[in-house]
């Protein structure tokens, strides 16, 4: 994923070879990155909750 970040954009990967890297550690552990009866979803703006 470092190449993504390269400064020189001709060294950075194509997007078809990001998801072929993207898919590769979803499957490198036997399955899905999230576990089946773990919610889906982006909690980025999920509201704090604490004291």
């Amino acid at each position: 994923m470092r190449k993504c970040w390269d400064a020189s954009p001709d060294k950075r990967p194509e997007m078809d070879e990001v998801v072929s890297m993207l898919e590769a550690i979803d499957t490198s552990r036997g399955g899905g990155m999230i576990p089946i009866d773990q919610q889906q979803g982006c909690f980025c703006f999920r509201k704090h909750r604490g004291p």
